[in-house]
């Protein structure tokens, strides 16, 4: 049984975390909004299997899909809490930048994609670039005194670390 799930996932997953974020954005569930959302997600990811299949091949496992919530998670909470640590470095004028590298141990694109996206996105922080074997050179306008070495390991818990299981499952490639 759990095989089949497993296989299931695998198969259908990105439909799957499509249609929870519609059903998310949706004022109102209601059947048809069901099943738009799941013929709406079909067509994105046939379309995205047709442009992209000699590129990336993305599967999902059930492991991914916690890891991702739990990501999601950790980046809306890093948002608001440097938010809030950011207004005052910004009006007292207390910024130190520093630029600093992070590195992953992930070959996984989407991973590190979402990790990069996930450090700009939070306030003080942008991802520079990423370098060779997947080295983040981020800039963040406060310095921790160890030359961003607790910085970078914040980051590797709150948006790595969650898709660790999957990662090590045999799901990178």
């Amino acid at each position: 049984m759990r095989k089949w799930f497993n296989l299931f996932i695998t198969h259908f997953g990105v439909i799957l975390l499509m249609l929870v974020f519609w059903l998310g954005f949706s004022p109102v569930i209601t059947w048809q909004t069901v099943v738009t959302g799941f013929f709406i997600s079909a067509i994105i990811k046939g379309i995205s299997d047709y442009l992209f299949r000699d590129i990336y091949h993305f599967y999902v496992d059930f492991h991914f899909i916690g890891g991702f919530f739990f990501y999601l998670k950790n980046l809306i909470k890093n948002i608001f809490i440097s938010a809030f640590k950011i207004v005052p470095i910004v009006f007292f004028h207390q910024d130190q930048p520093i630029i600093f590298n992070v590195h992953l141990s992930t070959k996984d694109p989407l991973v590190v994609t979402l990790v990069a996206n996930a450090i700009t996105l939070t306030p003080g922080t942008i991802t520079l670039e990423v370098g060779d074997n997947n080295i983040l050179s981020v800039l963040s306008i406060v310095d921790d005194g160890q030359h961003g070495l607790l910085l970078a390991q914040e980051i590797l818990v709150a948006y790595q670390h969650p898709f660790h299981k999957a990662l090590y499952r045999g799901v990178e490639q």
